[in-house]
């Protein structure tokens, strides 16, 4: 039966075959097709899984955008981007000797909930202490005089509950997000360890000495961003304080200590994505508020920037006779670069092309 199922995988992942695959989890989890000595057919499963991984994108944006539909300012929602890289179930029980948590349905990479308020309710046990209970209890109404320990008192019950109480605040599974899929260098990645006592890691039969012979071990990772969020079952501007202080405490543990495996090796680390606002590039014809600035070039003369640090000079109509720092309106007359040109005069509709009849 055993033997039968391998001539039946044979050829079926392979760098030339044709078929798209598009489930990394079941690719790793049903489809070596042989544990050889030299580590070939393992390699050829890990890549084709990076391949499957990003052919789930269209299926998975639609679900990631239904599932995390868009709010603004809410601080209880952000994205965080991986430093270097990440792996979530490196020890799990696998026929690769490596493991890794991928979401079921999609198989894409998944950072699950559980995971995040572990680490969060550890981080805060051990580096908070009293550092913080001034701050829970502000939240309560308390006497800031009174320290209670965060992770002995209620304001801890309160974050992360015990065996009896989940507590109130839920930590959801982070998903990654669907721009890391699209991007080339983001999402699975091939990584390697080379561990140099293996006999020794194994069952201790021997001591381990600067003649072992160095193992590489070819493995799955993940880079990109992530999607986390927390929420809190109470509701109001009390819950909202409770939701901020768990994220800024998840915030903290994530950059610090990393979640995942070898995380003494770096990995792990995650930072909030600092979002830059795209700039507005006004067209012509179109009004812009700028305030006048001291020539860049030091030639004296008005020059003239938006808000997004873009500027230029008034080239039709007398500059606005203001003082640097002062805000006029102008209209845009063109745009090249990183500079416009400026007018004082509404600029006049483009021509209309006269189409010219034909004689016959």
């Amino acid at each position: 039966m055993i033997q039968t199922c391998r001539r039946q995988l044979a050829g079926v992942i392979s760098s030339k075959s044709k078929q798209e695959p598009s489930h990394a989890g079941l690719l790793l989890s049903r489809y070596l097709e042989q544990a050889d000595g030299d580590g070939n057919a393992k390699r050829t499963l890990l890549e084709e899984s990076i391949r499957a991984c990003k052919s789930s994108l269209e299926i998975y944006k639609l679900a990631f955008e239904r599932l995390f539909p868009f709010q603004e300012n809410d601080p209880g929602k952000k994205e965080f981007s991986v430093k270097d890289r990440l792996v979530i179930g490196l020890g799990s029980e696998s026929v690769l000797e490596t493991g890794l948590t991928l979401h079921h349905t999609y198989g894409t990479p998944i950072i699950l909930g559980a995971a995040l308020k572990g680490l969060a309710s550890h981080y805060c046990s051990q580096v908070w202490g009293k550092k913080d209970s001034e701050f829970c209890a502000e939240i309560e109404g308390q006497d800031k005089e009174k320290q209670v320990l965060l992770r002995s008192g209620k304001n801890h019950h309160t974050l992360f509950g015990d065996t009896d109480d989940a507590g109130h605040i839920i930590f959801h599974d982070a998903w990654m997000t669907p721009d890391s899929l699209k991007n080339e260098s983001q999402g699975l990645a091939l990584d390697v360890m080379t561990p140099h006592h293996r006999d020794y890691y194994r069952d201790g039969s021997e001591a381990p000495t600067d003649f072992d012979k160095p193992i590489p071990i070819t493995f799955l990772s993940v880079t990109g961003t992530f999607w986390i969020s927390v929420s809190c079952d109470v509701q109001g501007e009390v819950g909202e304080k409770w939701k901020t202080l768990a994220m800024t405490l998840l915030g903290e543990a994530l950059k610090y200590w990393g979640i995942g495996g070898k995380t003494s090796s770096g990995y792990g680390r995650m930072e909030p994505v600092k979002k830059v606002p795209k700039k507005h590039l006004f067209k012509i014809r179109e009004q812009a508020k700028v305030i006048r600035i001291e020539d860049p070039k030091g030639k004296g003369r008005f020059w003239f920037q938006d808000g997004n640090g873009i500027g230029g000079v008034v080239v039709r109509g007398r500059p606005p006779q203001i003082e640097i720092g002062e805000e006029t309106t102008l209209w845009v007359t063109a745009q090249f670069g990183s500079n416009y040109n400026f007018s004082t005069e509404k600029p006049k509709p483009p021509r209309q092309k006269v189409e010219k009849k034909k004689w016959r």
